[in-house]
This record gives C-alpha cells, structure tokens and sequence, in this order.
C-alpha cells in the first residue's frame, strides 16, 4: 500500500490551524507509526507528507518567494531527509520493512536542484513527482504529449537517480470522452516507457462518473457504485504498467523506441 498524506494541522485542513512546524509535524508522524502497527506491512511506502511544499508554514516563516531563499531551502530540505529518517527508523523498530524515500512535490520543485537539492533524492533514492501537464482539453493530442514532454524532460536532465511520477491524469480540467482520453493517454505512455529511470507510476484516480454532472474529471473508471468500470484507456494504462513492470523484470532497456516527433522535443526542450 502506498501511505500519501499529511496532518490536518500542515496544510489547515477540515477547519484545522495551519500551526505545524516541521520538527513537530516529524515527531507526530513517527509516533502515528509507532502507535499503528497494524495498518503496516513490508514493501508499502509511506510518504511522510506529499508535497510538502504546500504547507504554509515555508512562506510564513520565509516569504511569499521562499523558494528563492537558501535559508528556507536548507530547512526545506532539512524537513524532508528529517522526516524520512524518523519514519524509517520507526518503521525498523516494529520490525516492517517500509520505503519511506517516495517523496512527492511538484514537478518545477523536483526540476531545481537549488530547491530540492541534488544530495537529498540521492540520499532518498528517488526523485518523485506530481504533475499534471497538457490538461487543457482545447489542446491536440499531440500539443498535449509536447506540453507533457516539456514539463517532464527538465527533472529527467538534471536528476541522475530513479523518477517516479507519483500523481498525474487526464484530464483534471473538465470531462472528455473516451476517445480523447485514450488519444491523450496512449501518448503519454507510448513516451513514458521510453524512459529507462521511471520506476513507479502511479495514475491519480477519482472515483468516477456517479451521473452526468459528477465533477470528476480524471478517473479512470465510469459506471455507480457496485457497477464501476474501466474506461478504454483503463485499458491502456494496464498495458503500460506491463511493460514497466516486464522492463524492470528484464532489468534491460524497453523495446519501444523514441519515435522521430518526441526526439525532436527531447532536444528542443534540452536546448532551452
């Protein structure tokens, strides 16, 4: 299982102050896990607090531009090798093991090494990401996979460790058909499993169409409650953890190639 989430008191959450500081919102978390035993077992990951820049405590504390103060990185930082380590090391005293190196923030943040620093995912193991780039239902399925290479290829430049996408979908915007879907989609994983560091994947689901006027748009399911079922690039998206799944296995380099229009953006977004 993967543990995504984050105290009411981080974020000011369900009428909850925004009044947790790091090292507090560390010593909690370590504690939950200490106390809970039983809701864990080994191989789950557990994220201590998914995207963490979110927390108004760094602007607070830093200012509205935060990220471009050392001070703040190094306790942005700071909190996340932190709180990875106390969870960890609770996680070894009950005896289960746990990956607690999943981190997830936004996309531009896992891009600036000068934000999330180069030693920090090294030391995680991973750099992790949540994005949702090309959801704007108006662009082509084409301008949609060039708005995801773009926002994708900056982390893939500068971060030499294993990626993991840990939160994306199409579309996030607004409802559209199935075909779209799949179009959009097909191409968004047609170019992920060209990319021999992505190692987990993890497609952001809500919890499908109770009726025409349900507000959410990036499920991967259609149909009612006890009738729910997966829409066409459902399909599709079990296809693509196959191959992830077969490449890692083969522990080699995919079959499917780079076609001649994603090099093309490779090197333009390179070049800029």
């Amino acid at each position: 299982m993967w543990f995504r989430g984050n105290w009411n008191n981080w974020e000011g959450n369900n009428q909850q102050p925004a009044d947790l500081c790091p090292k507090d919102y560390t010593a909690k978390t370590a504690a939950f896990i200490e106390s809970n035993r039983e809701m864990f077992e080994d191989d789950d990951i557990f994220d201590p607090c998914a995207e963490p820049e979110n927390g108004p405590f760094w602007k607070r504390n830093y200012g509205q531009n935060w990220t471009g103060n050392q001070a703040a990185n190094i306790a942005f930082n700071d909190f996340i090798l932190q709180s990875s380590r106390a969870c960890a090391k609770a996680f070894d005293s009950l005896g289960v093991k746990v990956e607690t190196g999943i981190r997830s923030t936004n996309g531009w943040i896992a891009s600036q090494p000068s934000v999330l620093f180069q030693e920090t995912v090294e030391e995680l193991g991973y750099v992790s990401m949540d994005f949702y780039p090309g959801n704007d239902v108006t662009l082509s399925a084409d301008e949609a996979l060039e708005k995801f290479i773009h926002e994708f290829m900056p982390v893939y430049n500068v971060r030499n460790v294993p990626i993991v996408i840990a939160e994306f979908g199409y579309s996030i915007k607004e409802r559209v058909s199935n075909e779209k879907q799949l179009e959009v989609l097909q191409k968004w994983f047609d170019f992920m499993v060209t990319i021999p560091n992505i190692v987990g994947i993890n497609y952001w689901v809500g919890p499908g169409y109770a009726g025409p006027d349900s507000s959410t748009a990036d499920c991967i399911f259609e149909g009612t409650t006890g009738n729910w079922r997966l829409r066409p690039a459902g399909e599709a998206l079990k296809t693509m953890y196959k191959s992830i799944e077969q490449r890692s296995a083969d522990n080699k380099l995919p079959g499917v190639e780079l076609d001649t229009h994603n090099l093309k953006m490779l090197a333009k977004v390179k070049s800029e």
